[in-house]
């Protein structure tokens, strides 16, 4: 049975493209990464590994 992790990350104001375009790109090494999307609410990024 695979194992699915979701990742909650606060950002600093202004800086949640930056951090998911950095997550990407390690996305692209690492296979584990499976997904990583910008969001709203009480956190800023939402990574799925």
């Amino acid at each position: 049975m695979a194992v699915k992790a979701f990742v909650l990350i606060e950002v600093a104001a202004g800086k949640s493209q930056e951090v998911v375009a950095g997550i990407t790109a390690l996305q692209q090494e690492r296979k584990e990464i499976r997904s990583v999307n910008s969001v709203t609410g009480p956190y800023d990024v939402i990574a799925v590994v």
